[in-house]
């Protein structure tokens, strides 16, 4: 009978596999974890966690609520609101993970900046115990998607939910720094409406939790300014558009859309009665026919553009009679 001797080979081959799982059962060393950085054992632990607060959530469950919720959090009632908005903008039934972070200390109550690989953003929070958990989740919401920043600690009575911020993430699927890209690439082109108008959903999105800091926040601010006063000089309300009536703009602004995301919105005076809607619509066709020749490129790369007809222009509390038209695009 032959007996199997041990090679070197194999002998090394069990070595690395006894290091191997002692390294799998040895506690974290303190310091933070992001990603795939955290072990796959925890990752499945906080998994659960943040599938329970988003379902949670959907369903406006108070009672499952609360008993997510540290003492602390529990004892400030302004995470009702929190939990309201974010129960308005879970209906499309899912969540993604943008980024996670396990975080393990010495101590309590010690701060900490928070930075992906690609350092896009930072953000600064205050880890209360000696274990944190911090996720971010992204709910997608027709164009729109907002951002959940959990925070968890693991208190003494087990892991709760110490913060929770919730806020706009990226307007029509695209983020702040994208925004303001598009925004440049815009104003470069002529665009001068719609680079306003990304900057304005560029700084809707721009602090998705209370302490985020992009690092194009302060190159955002300054070229809001300049736009804004470029937009200021070069377009002096009413306008009056070149069509048979002409009807006078008064103000251009954004609008949300029933399924999602933002549309451009010009509200003009009109001297056909809004009710008259046959009419109304008439004189509408000539309106969108000259619009992108007063407006360069708002006719271009959207969805539609809403207009909104008056007979009288709203002031202070005042709310007018109107008549909403669309113009769709693509």
């Amino acid at each position: 009978m032959m007996r199997f001797i041990p090679t070197f080979f194999t002998r090394l081959c069990a070595l690395f596999l006894i290091a191997a799982a002692l390294h799998s059962c040895a506690p974290d060393k303190n310091g933070i974890y992001i990603n795939d950085k955290i072990s796959s054992g925890k990752r499945d632990k906080f998994k659960a966690l943040t599938d329970q607060l988003f379902a949670a959530a959907k369903s406006n469950d108070e009672p499952t609520i609360e008993g997510l919720l540290s003492r602390e959090m529990l004892a400030d009632p302004k995470y009702k609101r929190t939990f309201e908005m974010m129960y308005n903008e879970s209906k499309a039934g899912k969540y993604t993970i943008l980024d996670q972070y396990y975080i393990k200390t010495k101590a309590s109550d010690t701060s900490y900046t928070l930075r992906p690989p690609d350092s896009l953003y930072k953000l600064p929070i205050s880890a209360s115990t000696r274990e944190t958990y911090v996720a971010l989740m992204v709910l997608e919401q027709g164009g729109d998607k907002w951002l959940a920043t959990a925070v968890y600690g693991n208190y003494d009575y087990g892991w709760r939910l110490g913060e929770l911020h919730f806020d706009h993430y990226a307007i029509n699927g695209k983020t702040a720094p994208e925004l303001y890209a598009l925004a440049k690439a815009d104003y470069n082109k002529g665009f001068l409406v719609d680079a306003m108008n990304n900057l304005e959903y560029a700084t809707k999105c721009l602090r998705p939790a209370e302490t985020w800091q992009y690092k194009q926040e302060d190159d955002i601010a300054k070229f809001y300014g300049e736009v804004s006063t470029d937009a200021y000089n070069k377009y002096n309300f009413p306008i009056i558009i070149p069509a048979p009536g002409s009807p006078a703009i008064f103000r251009i602004m954004t609008q949300t859309m029933p399924g999602g995301g933002y549309a451009p919105t010009i509200k003009y005076l009109t001297k056909i009665d809004v009710r008259d809607t046959v009419a109304l619509k008439k004189e509408f066709e000539g309106v969108k026919k000259v619009i992108g020749k007063l407006f360069p490129g708002i006719d271009q790369d959207k969805k539609c553009i809403i207009f909104s007809a008056y007979n009288k222009r709203p002031e202070g509390n005042s709310n007018p009679l109107s008549y909403d038209m669309v113009d769709v695009l693509k």
